[in-house]
């Protein structure tokens, strides 16, 4: 089952979730992001370096299995 990988809610308990590579973000994480983005630019800089670690890491999963 596919979840939120900023929340960890299931794609059951979202109305949307949206997927990247090997990673995923629901309809409520978005408005948070999008929030802190509008109000709290710094934290803005925090949360896409944890975006990148967790694309990064993704990446480097596939990679060690061969894909």
């Amino acid at each position: 089952m596919l979840h939120c990988s900023f929340c960890r809610k299931s794609e059951a308990q979202v109305a949307r979730l949206v997927a990247g590579p090997n990673v995923y973000i629901c309809d409520e994480c978005v408005v948070i992001a999008m929030r802190l983005m509008r109000e709290r630019p710094s934290l803005l800089k925090r949360l896409w370096r944890v975006v990148k670690d967790l694309f990064r890491n993704s990446r480097m999963a596939e990679c060690s299995r061969g894909l």
